[in-house]
């Protein structure tokens, strides 16, 4: 049998047709269909029965689109019938005609006229009376709403329009002052910060001095010299601030004195304090 049916005149499906039966797994296509055994032309026609080819083979390209490796020249050209099929069943709006001569009875009894003779002859008059007067009428309220926003303008108080205009614009005096105290905050805050870095460095110092001057007198076996610079260091630092690191030496070299005195319990009472701030 033919793929070409008598009654498909349009070449575009005619050539969908064909190629889709000499498609070598066409088998898998009609199982989509519950058809499987079915082949060649026959199988055209069962699908084409089905209404596969209906409506731009819109029906056909939902079915091939779910086969796997199907052709992808062959899908595309169908979904490029499709789109031709739907261009051409989108028809521009025609304007409805008048099915009827609508006829205006005159006044005197006279001879009706068509409604489009009465339009054209009333439009031009129309428009030569109704648009001046109507121009003419605006322009008149447009001259009427200027002078009473003069008049009321005229009517307020000068105080009241110098004080709008004092808010709607600043002084230059107060946006400097505004800027001065936003960069005043920044430059305090930044001072700050330099000036408890100083600090904390001259604790610092003064700790590491007066350890310094403990462990000279302990090498020396002064050691309650030793002890009271040690004291005299763990001092330094406000309660405020805690325990410090710098603190955990100073109780190292405490115990390491009271061993040498021979005072035990003392000696493993500051190590334990060095231990809990390490």
């Amino acid at each position: 049998m033919s793929a070409q049916r008598p009654g498909d005149p349009d070449p575009g499906l005619t050539n969908i047709r064909s190629r889709l039966q000499n498609y070598s797994d066409l088998g898998n296509v009609m199982a989509g269909v519950n058809l499987p055994n079915v082949k060649g032309a026959e199988a055209m026609d069962k699908l084409h029965e089905h209404g596969y080819f209906k409506d731009g083979c819109l029906k056909l390209l939902s079915l091939l689109e779910k086969v796997e490796n199907f052709p992808a020249d062959l899908l595309e050209c169908i979904r490029d019938y499709n789109r031709s099929f739907k261009q051409s069943q989108e028809k521009p709006a025609v304007p409805e005609q008048a099915t009827e001569t609508q006829l205006h009875a005159r006044t005197d009894g006279s001879a009706a006229t068509p409604p489009q003779e009465v339009a054209a002859i009333s439009a031009p008059a129309a428009a030569e009376t109704l648009t001046p007067a109507r121009n003419d009428q605006q322009l008149t309220v447009a001259r009427d709403t200027s002078a009473i926003r003069e008049r009321a303008a005229a009517a307020a108080p000068a105080d009241a329009r110098g004080t709008e205009t004092n808010r709607a614009a600043p002084t230059p005096q107060t946006g400097l002052l505004t800027r001065l105290c936003a960069n005043s905050y920044v430059l305090f805050a930044i001072a700050a910060v330099v000036l408890a870095a100083i600090i904390w460095q001259c604790l610092e110092y003064k700790v590491a001095s007066l350890n310094k001057q403990g462990l000279n007198y302990y090498n020396k076996g002064q050691y309650n010299e030793a002890l009271q610079r040690f004291e005299d260091a763990l001092r330094v630092y406000p309660g405020w601030l805690g325990e410090q690191p710098s603190k955990a030496a100073t109780y190292n070299n405490m115990g390491n004195v009271y061993h040498s005195k021979a005072e035990y319990d003392k000696s493993l009472q500051m190590f334990e304090n060095a231990l809990r701030i390490r």
